[in-house]
């Protein structure tokens, strides 16, 4: 089987071990742009990389946001992939992600021109009727909605909303999400103290934009540092504008930290918080970060937004507000024995629900299926 994976410049390190099983019975070619957005990783060897001219490849691998709206106005959306419909020729399947980028629209006309066999997209938005202020846009999404032959919904609300938005319920697939179980795990000594060096590290792993909540987390980690003293450290590990906000002598900033060293700072760390506020055209979809925290076996504080509540479970603590947020983590700061328990209820949720690899093969029947 032929498969063209199509993620334009977002393509991200997270999802390689989905595709990379694949190459064992399959050719996979990614169709990128020029100037992929966010941490860079290798892509791995054995797959076909088409690398094509995008407007967002003008970001110079950033997302600058006058910009981007000005291209998205020009271009109904900016992710166009120049020559994409004709690269598409010969491939049997085309797995694309969500309904409104430009590259979504542009596979469903390579399937209508019969240069492709079936189009299967990996849904997870969450906001019904997102991505339609600009015009032209909610009529390229009802024209690939119409156009996928099968939607693979990572939520149950990214699947609610996909009906309300006119997909067919027949054509919808539920399926949960995984993270690389064998590189993601609790070491054996991790969290098993009070802290390294009589320190409670609180951690959190994010993009730093408004809608992450960073301005929020300093605040109330500002607070437990004035309660506890030097027993609390904030690490955050991640870049963006809200950096501006992680001037604190206390708090340990790390901009970058490539993905295969993730596990070590994971297993460093005593209590993982996610605190994602959103914005009007933003809520959490699934949040990688938190299953890989709960599988190197850090207790979760996370606040109930977008879908955090499916994905945390019942792995780990999911709060209403930032009152109850601020009073689990000082729960989890004052007892080992709480942080010891949900340290275990964590990593065992994780190994049940979110490996990788019976996600990957889920997906490879999907796209299998379609293309017959």
């Amino acid at each position: 089987m032929k498969i063209a994976v199509v993620r334009g410049d977002f393509l991200s390190g997270w999802e390689m071990p989905i595709f990379e099983p694949w190459l064992k019975r399959h050719e996979v070619t990614l169709f990128l742009g020029k100037k992929l957005v966010g941490n860079k990783f290798e892509i791995p060897k054995g797959f076909k990389v088409e690398r094509l001219f995008s407007p967002v490849d003008l970001n110079f691998g950033q997302v600058r946001r006058l910009l981007m709206a000005i291209l998205n106005r020009l271009f109904i959306d900016a992710h166009v992939l120049f020559g994409l419909e004709e690269g598409l020729k010969g491939y049997d399947v085309v797995y694309i992600a969500e309904t409104f980028y430009k590259f979504c629209w542009q596979a469903v006309q390579a399937k209508k021109k019969g240069y492709v066999k079936a189009v299967v997209a990996h849904i997870g938005e969450n906001i019904l009727f997102n991505n339609e202020g600009i015009w032209g846009r909610k009529k390229l999404k009802q024209e690939v909605i119409a156009g996928v032959d099968k939607f693979i919904c990572i939520t149950n609300r990214a699947k609610k909303v996909l009906i309300k938005e006119g997909a067919d319920p027949k054509k919808i697939i539920r399926l949960t999400q995984g993270i690389d179980l064998e590189r993601f795990r609790k070491s054996h000594e991790a969290h098993e103290t009070n802290g390294i060096n009589g320190k409670i590290r609180l951690l959190t792993v994010s993009r730093l934009v408004p809608e992450k909540g960073i301005k929020e987390m300093v605040e109330i980690t500002t607070r437990l540092r004035q309660d506890y003293g030097g027993q609390v450290e904030f690490i955050v590990v991640g870049n963006g504008p809200e950096e501006r906000w992680l001037n604190k002598k206390w708090i340990t900033h790390i901009p970058k930290v490539p993905h295969e060293k993730m596990p070590t700072i994971y297993n460093g760390a005593d209590i993982y918080l996610h605190f994602p506020v959103g914005s009007k055209t933003w809520l959490e979809q699934w949040g990688f970060v938190i299953a890989e925290s709960m599988a190197c076996g850090l207790p979760v504080v996370a606040l109930d937004r977008g879908s955090v509540r499916e994905v945390v479970g019942k792995g780990g603590m999911v709060v209403k507000n930032e009152k109850e947020f601020s009073g689990r983590i000082r729960e989890l700061i004052g007892d080992i024995r709480e942080r010891k328990k949900w340290s275990k209820i964590a990593a065992e949720f994780a190994k049940k629900n979110y490996d990788v690899k019976k996600y990957s093969k889920e997906v490879e029947e999907v796209l299998a299926e379609c293309q017959k």
